[in-house]
């Protein structure tokens, strides 16, 4: 039985991780050292995503980041004072449809980081990050294909160590294509291609108080592999790139990894992965874990 993934977003998903950027400038003057772009949030089946009178979700995210290089602006790797980031996501999403509009879906959700970083120094930062929410509309024009927009807004109201200290607005293309015939039926193919609007920073000091971030450009893609019906591994690359801006330089970094994607029930699972940078200019090396439990009521 192919099971029914609801919303994982932002890393549409998206921007909890941002504020790790924040948090750099803060402390460090080096707003472009957050590693592990927030659409990496993204997992497995992300937007295979069913047409339903009603459903209700809940998602568990938690992320692990162990931060040690960063990329200079050359691209070269570089080590650099160690720092860990502990990340939960919490989210709550609410799938629906009418009948007037045949094998098109809705859905909205809210997300809540809960973020903890241990900085070098024994200097550390805590509390609960910037509430987002996600609305979304998407057809299934065909049984094997998803495809939908959505747009992501990140309010700055979070603990002060760990707001972005930004408006984010975040529209992204949503796509799913799985086969269900021929050579290719055990195969899946996920995508998320979006960008990132900012605000000017607000509620902190010094230079960078009122300047806005660059652009945000960001792809996701994973492809999995349904080996029965409980496991599917997959392969994972994520993108993202960030225009400069008169304070703020540009950066980008390249990630690839893999996971697992393990079904309990058809509406019940957990998916583990890892991300490491591959190439990058201007920020933290990706050295990420990831877990994503999922329970549809």
């Amino acid at each position: 039985m192919r099971t029914k993934p609801l919303l994982s977003r932002y890393r549409v998903l998206v921007a909890p991780l941002a504020a790790l950027s924040m948090i750099a400038a803060t402390v460090v003057a080096t707003p472009a050292l957050a590693a592990n772009p927030p659409i990496a949030i993204v997992g497995p089946a992300e937007w295979d995503l069913p047409t339903v009178p009603s459903a209700n979700v809940f998602m568990q995210t938690g992320v692990f980041q162990d931060s040690t290089n960063t990329y200079n602006a050359s691209g070269q790797e570089v080590s650099t004072a160690s720092s860990q980031t502990y990340e939960g996501i919490s989210r709550w999403a609410h799938l629906f449809s009418f009948k007037s509009t045949p094998n098109t879906g809705f859905f909205w959700e809210y997300l809540q980081p809960e973020v903890y970083v241990q900085l070098p120094n024994n200097q550390s930062a805590s509390g609960l990050g910037d509430p987002m929410f996600d609305f979304g509309v998407y057809r299934n024009p065909t049984k094997s294909l998803t495809i939908g927009v959505q747009q992501i807004l990140s309010i700055p109201i979070g603990q002060q160590q760990v707001t972005n200290h930004a408006w984010i607005y975040l529209p992204s293309i949503i796509l799913d294509w799985h086969p269900t015939s021929g050579a290719a039926k055990n195969f899946a193919l996920d995508g998320t291609f979006g960008a990132g609007v900012f605000s000017g920073l607000r509620g902190v000091t010094g230079a960078a108080a009122g300047h806005a971030p660059g652009a945000l450009y960001y792809a996701e893609t994973s492809v999995r592999y349904q080996m029965n019906s409980w496991l599917a591994p997959f392969v994972q690359n994520v993108y993202q790139t960030e225009s400069s801006t008169n304070f703020f330089q540009s950066n980008h970094e390249d990630d690839i990894g893999a996971g697992l994607k393990i079904n309990f029930t058809g509406a019940r699972w957990l998916s583990i992965w890892y991300l490491t940078g591959a190439s990058g200019a201007n920020t933290g090396k990706t050295n990420a874990l990831y877990f994503r439990f999922v329970n549809i009521f």
